[in-house]
């Protein structure tokens, strides 16, 4: 601790980078919550944005229950909001620092952490409405990211 007391830069700097890993957020000065980076990652996986065409959908593959072609993307029946997603899908999402993939585990690194870039995964499962014909069968959606101290999300395949 010596090192610290003689030089309070190394203790500034120590302190922005322990900050950083916990989630702190330099921009809005304050931690987000788990439900608000549960709340960024839902929006973007449903298109709840000024401006979408295709609010409330999901604009990726999505899966049906009981169904082999896991590639297809479906005609949904849209959310109206993020209300109803989280009233239909409790439990849905977590925010952690292990990310559960098909490919197995990942974990937050060092660099992501201590940087505030990627210091956590929000991952999570929506159930959706599937329009098959004039058919509407049970489905869903499932995805992974890595967001950001302040909120920004990034895929884990980009």
């Amino acid at each position: 601790m010596t090192f610290i007391k003689n030089n309070p830069i190394k203790l500034l700097i120590l302190l922005f980078l322990t900050l950083n890993c916990f989630g702190f957020c330099y921009q809005k000065l304050r931690f987000l919550s788990d439900h608000e980076r549960i709340e960024i990652a839902v929006s973007r996986l449903l298109n709840f944005y000024e401006g979408s065409e295709i609010s409330g959908t999901v604009n990726s593959p999505v899966y049906i229950i009981n169904d082999s072609d896991h590639k297809k993307i479906y005609d949904q029946v849209p959310y109206s909001s993020l209300e109803e997603v989280f009233e239909k899908n409790p439990n849905c999402c977590e925010v952690s620092r292990v990310a559960k993939v098909s490919e197995g585990k990942l974990t937050v690194n060092a660099w992501g952490c201590l940087t505030g870039l990627s210091p956590y995964f929000v991952t999570g499962k929506i159930a959706l409405k599937i329009k098959v014909g004039d058919e509407i069968k049970a489905g869903y959606s499932e995805f992974s990211y890595y967001i950001s101290s302040c909120g920004t999300l990034y895929s884990l395949f980009d």
